[in-house]
Formats: C-alpha cells, structure tokens, sequence
C-alpha cells in the first residue's frame, strides 16, 4: 500500500468553478486558491494520488 498526502486546510465558502468533491474548499499549504482554483498542472503536481503513484513507481523501480 502506498499512500500520498497533500496538507492544507478547508476554506468557510467555496471557491472556484472546477474540480469537484472538496476541490472548492480545499486550499493547499503554500497557496492562497482553493484547488478549484488552481490550474490543471499544479492541482495535478500536488495530488495526493500523484504522490502515492511516485512512491509505488519508486517502490516497483527497487525490483528492477
């Protein structure tokens, strides 16, 4: 099991008109947009399941 995290904290209104589920209310640490905010790029580089997806390429790299 691999597992990714991406800390931040929850946001009193929603923001944005993308992403959906948490995305509006969702702020990233080090950032002042909601990830409904954020372009596609960076939401993706910040993803907790990118993150996760590193750690097992990285885990399945040591087979090799």
């Amino acid at each position: 099991m691999f597992e990714g995290r991406c800390p931040g904290r929850l946001t009193r209104e929603p923001r944005g008109g993308s992403g959906f589920g948490y995305d509006p209310l969702f702020m990233p640490e080090g950032y002042e947009q909601t990830f409904s905010e954020l372009i596609e790029a960076v939401k993706n580089n910040l993803s907790h399941r990118r993150r996760a997806w590193i750690e097992m390429t990285r885990f399945l790299n040591t087979l090799i």
